[in-house]
């Protein structure tokens, strides 16, 4: 009879393979677990916001914030001129997407000074998103602070 020891090595790497493959299985099947756990309005929130940032970040990019203003007759007053612009990027946002825009003056953030809402929108959500931003607008010698603030919602 001879002696092989290739047999008493195979059995080793025969029970290191199981176990490595029982070790990598576990880690698997927990993973998956975990991840069916988790809520998807946790991520529904974190994509309205940064929809809602975005959607804002558009607004300023494209210079319709400065097109909303202009000066009244006795040029000391900066007035709204038109929601126009705003409106235009707002109906380009997704339509499973609601916006209101609101402008304050920084001085009063108790009376609004300009508000547009998306066409077609109501308030009817328990999710809500609100980025606000301030906005110098300078017309000629006339420095003026406001607080743009854009609310978004899911339909």
């Amino acid at each position: 009879m001879t002696n092989r020891k290739f047999g008493e090595k195979g059995f080793f790497f025969t029970v290191d393979a199981f176990l490595s493959l029982t070790f990598v299985t576990a880690v698997v099947l927990l993973a998956l677990f975990h991840m069916s756990n988790v809520q998807l309005d946790s991520w529904n929130s974190i994509d309205l916001r940064t929809a809602t940032n975005d959607a804002l970040v558009v607004m300023e990019k494209s210079g319709s914030l400065d097109d909303a203003f202009k000066l009244n007759n006795a040029g000391d007053e900066i007035i709204t001129a038109s929601a126009l612009p705003i409106l235009d990027d707002l109906n380009r946002t997704s339509q499973s997407y609601c916006f209101e825009f609101i402008i304050f003056d920084s001085g009063d953030i108790s009376e609004p000074v300009f508000h547009v809402m998306k066409p077609d929108c109501s308030k009817e959500s328990y999710e809500f998103a609100s980025v606000e931003r301030p906005l110098v607008v300078v017309k000629g010698d006339l420095v003026k602070n406001y607080v743009v603030r854009l609310g978004g919602w899911r339909k």
